[in-house]
């Protein structure tokens, strides 16, 4: 059979993903990169899930040993990326790798993902498909810009997930207010920066899935953001599953487009709904951090992924999902209690209906356990330093 190597960070896509593989028989290797200077904060590596995980200091690191470690395989094992970072580096190396690995990619061509990657690159190749999206420009903070084109209000955001962090994305009101934020963002070592127009949506929804090589459907989930952490810039912290047809088929139509021009493999795409139609904000050619909303609906995407690539038959597998129950990241949400934004009787009746949690699971907490008890003493800090009022 076929092994399966799970290569990027210590978080919850990975621990996602390994618990996707697991309860359907298949205990992945994990190829990790911590996301804290000590381990002691790590927690996705506990999953019971897993077959042998090994943390490297990098991603060209993991892909060394990845490729000593995994290369002489009598069949080639499936590589599956869960980090921007993982998924540049699997697809920069892409042309060494498909010797040895099942990877994902488009048509196979190294830097094509890359490429993508690229927010600027990405906004022109999405209206290139017909895909609405909004006004984008790059900046270079180390020359003088011209202001002229520039829509307002806008956003900040790295041109590239591996430029920077989310914590960095601003929005700006005025010519004045972007000035400043851009010094900021220079301070802080960028030397370009992607601005967009800043689209006043009604709400944001999150399509998430995969694209198999050989089957002609595209298992996914789309579900809108009930809440986002942090306001502006971050990503839904609490779910509920999209049942709309209109919606629904906006973002078939998307994933149709993509599967056409060649992508192949597990997919993150931030869409906006405006008046009823559908915007597309940003994809991620990687799998979601969201992988966690699949199990309560047992639409195992990125299982199918890896069968498909083997060649086995997926399509009578499970593919339906039902808005029954909400989907949680739930330490994330719980910052919007203790930044008093929500309160506790409110985020608690959520809890109460959600299906799926990306840290609480049956019969595997203890990456749970590890993470709340993190967040619980930095909930602590904040309460005795804002108060308990």
């Amino acid at each position: 059979m076929n092994k399966v190597i799970i290569f990027g960070l210590d978080h919850h896509n990975s621990l996602g993903l390994a618990r996707v593989f697991g309860i359907n028989g298949i205990k992945p290797y994990g190829v990790l990169k911590s996301c804290y200077e000590s381990h002691k904060k790590d927690f996705c590596y506990r999953s019971k899930y897993w077959e042998k995980t090994w943390f490297v200091s990098d991603e060209k690191d993991g892909l060394r040993w990845i490729i000593k470690r995994f290369s002489g395989e009598k069949e080639k094992a499936v590589l599956i990326p869960s980090s921007d970072t993982a998924e540049e580096a699997v697809d920069a190396s892409l042309d060494r790798l498909k010797e040895y690995f099942i990877c994902p990619g488009i048509k196979g061509i190294k830097g094509s993902v890359l490429y993508l990657l690229n927010k600027k690159n990405q906004a022109e190749w999405s209206s290139s498909l017909g895909i609405k999206t909004a006004h984008t420009l790059q900046l270079d903070l180390t020359k003088d810009n011209d202001m002229d084109d520039i829509p307002f209000p806008c956003i900040l955001k790295p041109v590239m997930s591996s430029d920077g962090k989310k914590k960095d994305i601003r929005k700006c009101e005025s010519k004045p207010e972007l000035v400043k934020c851009m010094e900021e963002l220079k301070e802080k070592g960028y030397r370009r920066i992607l601005l967009q127009e800043f689209l006043d949506k009604d709400f944001e929804m999150e399509l998430f899935g995969c694209i198999p090589m050989h089957s002609k459907k595209i298992p996914y989930l789309l579900t809108k953001h009930i809440r986002e952490w942090p306001k502006i810039g971050g990503t839904g912290s609490c779910h509920k599953f999209v049942m709309d047809k209109r919606l629904r088929g906006q973002a078939e139509r998307i994933l149709r487009l993509i599967r056409e021009y060649g992508y192949v493999g597990n997919f993150d795409i931030e869409l906006f709904v405006i008046d009823g139609e559908v915007y597309m904000n940003e994809v991620n050619f990687r799998n979601s951090g969201d992988v966690y909303a699949c199990f309560a609906n047992k639409v195992y995407y990125p299982f199918y992924w890896y069968l498909d690539a083997i060649g086995e038959e997926i399509d009578k597998r499970n593919m339906e999902y039902t808005d029954a129950k909400y989907a949680m990241n739930e330490t994330t949400d719980f910052r919007n209690v203790i930044c008093k934004s929500l309160r506790f009787r409110e985020w608690f009746y959520y809890v109460k209906n959600c299906g799926d949690f990306a840290l609480r699971f049956k019969g595997d907490n203890k990456p749970a356990v590890l993470r709340y008890r993190y967040y619980f003493l930095e909930a602590m800090k904040a309460f005795i330093k804002n108060g308990f009022g």
